[in-house]
């Protein structure tokens, strides 16, 4: 059993040594015919695709390059309203705060409806138009002296809205002997607005608005970028 070890183990010997004796000599071996020669396939060139030519003027299509947001105007100054009651006013301009450098509320006074005076001539004096009120008192029409302007020591028996009221008083007191005339008053009244600065007109979308020719805290154009401030 020993001898046949030994012979095995001398045969796996000379196998091996037959082996790397072929790899090294496996040249002189194909040459002489006594080892195949391993064919690989041919080799194909493929054409190697052009590259695209670039355009200088082509946008940059880069995917990580940020879209330029668009600038947005703002009115330098607007004119907000009208608003009948300055509460209104001021509950607009606090909104209108919290979007633009700043809003304020300001009156203004606007013409409103006209009234229709009717008078008795001045009288010379004061002490004259005193007794002329007396008389039409007594008279039952209801007068009182107009202390001063162009009309001053003239006695008002009423001012009416209605030019036809008015016109039927004149008649009326005029038939007690008195000289009565008709004057027409412009009334004024105050409207409230608010003066916005550097808002943007989509905050103003929904209210009646008009821009500022100039700007007459500081004279700024009616409308600049953003970038320009």
């Amino acid at each position: 059993m020993r001898r046949f070890l030994l012979v095995a183990l001398f045969v796996l010997l000379v196998a091996n040594a037959a082996a790397v004796g072929a790899w090294v000599y496996r040249g002189d071996l194909q040459a002489a015919g006594l080892l195949p020669v391993a064919h690989l396939p041919a080799r194909a060139d493929v054409a190697a695709a052009p590259l695209p030519v670039l355009d200088a003027d082509a946008p940059d299509e880069t995917p990580n390059a940020p879209a330029e947001q668009p600038r947005t105007e703002l009115l330098a100054c607007a004119l907000v309203g009208t608003f009948k009651t300055r509460d209104l006013a001021v509950e607009a301009s606090k909104r209108l705060d919290a979007q633009s450098r700043e809003a304020r509320v300001v009156a203004e006074s606007v013409a409103g409806d006209v009234d229709h005076l009717v008078f008795v001539a001045p009288a010379t004096d004061r002490a004259g138009a005193d007794n002329l009120v007396r008389e039409l008192d007594a008279q039952g029409v209801k007068a009182y002296v107009i202390p001063s302007g162009q009309r001053a020591n003239g006695v008002s028996v009423g001012v009416f809205g209605s030019e036809e009221r008015a016109k039927t008083q004149q008649d009326r007191v005029a038939k007690l002997g008195h000289d009565v005339r008709l004057a027409t008053i412009d009334r004024e009244r105050l409207v409230y607005r608010v003066r916005a600065h550097d808002v943007p007109p989509a905050a103003l979308a929904d209210m009646p608005h008009e821009p500022c020719a100039v700007d007459a805290s500081d004279n700024t154009p009616v409308a600049r970028s953003p970038q320009a401030q």
